[in-house]
């Protein structure tokens, strides 16, 4: 999905009541593509062994997108061979890191926490994605 337009406006992040009668929208129109973005590549350790089961995650640099179930953070998990794939983000500015395993008893969505998310902003490599580019990085556990 490129953008929801309500009258013209794009309200794709925008928060829209619905549900009674007089809520309901007129003029509505779903922009759609096939061009989706794309980041990928290996997770790798201190001595460039690739790393199984690190979670990769894709945040934006706008703080304010910085949101929970917001469509411009996601995150993958590496495979046995240490290979990473996010796909469908949102052209724009990102920050990608690896980020170590929950610890018992955090919540699976943990890893949106805006307090974290701005810790690993420090660390983390910086990409621009625009529609339907693919960019390779291979990032580094520290382990």
């Amino acid at each position: 999905m490129r953008a929801v337009l309500v009258n013209g406006i794009d309200v794709t992040d925008t928060p829209l009541p619905l549900g009674a009668r007089d809520q309901s929208l007129k003029d509505v129109e779903i922009v759609m593509t096939d061009r989706i973005t794309t980041i990928s590549g290996g997770v790798a350790d201190d001595r460039g062994r690739p790393v199984d089961g690190s979670r990769v995650i894709a945040f934006p640099q706008d703080r304010q997108l910085w949101y929970p179930d917001s469509r411009f953070l996601k995150m993958s998990r590496s495979t046995r061979e240490g290979t990473y794939t996010i796909r469908g983000l949102p052209p724009g500015e990102y920050y990608v890191a690896v980020i170590e395993p929950p610890a018992q008893g955090d919540s699976p969505d943990a890893w949106q926490d805006p307090e974290l998310l701005d810790v690993l902003a420090r660390r983390a490599t910086r990409v621009m994605l625009s529609e339907g580019q693919t960019v390779s990085l291979t990032l580094k556990t520290g382990r």
